[in-house]
């Protein structure tokens, strides 16, 4: 990265909010602490429903695997490798959000993405160490963004602290939808995803963004916990494919 300045365990306490103090979180989730976040009041709604992701069947196999992955990293063959101890919380924090200033930092930080993928097997894509480490670059491109505006450089630094200390679980959509490229959205305001309501309570947008791709389809994530449980990657790859779907690690 560019510009690397501070590391989370040296860093100055951020202001948030005016208040000149870090809200404190609860560091590392466990997997009962990760589902327990989802039960928030969230609206989530596929195919025209409102759902629970905690309880519909059609999550519930890639919301185990996650939390199964966070309590992973707590056992003692990986806490060295997955955790490490926030100075300005004490809390316990993942190297996802670390942001290096020496080689045995950036070390650390390779190990702890090593692990996520070892320990998913290489086939989840977009485990929670990935948009992470975005944060991670927005945090030290932040001097940069006060450039522009001194209150970007803050929120980008605010929000790196926030994530890490709350253990925050990122994904992202960045495609838009397959639509007439003849145009751009400048020229096409509809094609594109965009602002079309401003209040005191936020925004209002239209449009879609994709493919957000935390969540994997439901059998490819009941054939991964045979691959899990069992270690025969052949086997598998067989359960995979009599079940019509397609097996790639990228």
């Amino acid at each position: 990265m560019n510009g690397m300045t501070t590391t989370p365990s040296t860093v100055a306490t951020p202001t948030v909010n005016g208040t000149g103090r870090e809200k404190a979180g609860p560091g590392a989730w466990s997997g009962a602490d990760f589902i327990e976040s989802l039960r928030d009041g969230r609206a989530v709604w596929s195919e025209g429903t409102r759902v629970d992701v905690v309880s519909d069947g059609r999550f519930r196999p890639m919301l185990t695997t996650l939390a199964d992955l966070f309590d992973r990293r707590r056992t003692p063959a990986q806490a060295d490798r997955m955790l490490y101890r926030s100075a300005s919380s004490g809390n316990l924090v993942s190297p996802s959000y670390l942001a290096p200033r020496s080689r045995e930092e950036l070390d650390q930080k390779w190990v702890n993405s090593e692990s996520w993928a070892a320990e998913s097997h290489g086939q989840l894509s977009r485990l929670p160490d990935f948009v992470a480490n975005v944060v991670v670059g927005l945090y030290d491109f932040r001097f940069e963004l006060a450039k522009i505006n001194p209150e970007f450089g803050t929120r980008a630094e605010n929000y790196y602290h926030y994530c890490r200390e709350h253990d925050i679980v990122l994904t992202h959509g960045l495609g838009d939808p397959q639509v007439d490229r003849s145009a751009t959205p400048i020229e096409r305001p509809e094609l594109g995803l965009r602002v079309i309501e401003r209040s005191a309570d936020g925004i209002v947008v239209r449009g879609a963004k994709g493919p957000v791709s935390t969540v994997v389809r439901e059998r490819v994530n009941r054939a991964w916990g045979a691959l899990r449980r069992t270690g025969c990657n052949d086997r598998v790859r067989r359960r995979i494919r009599a079940q019509g779907a397609s097996l790639s690690a990228r």
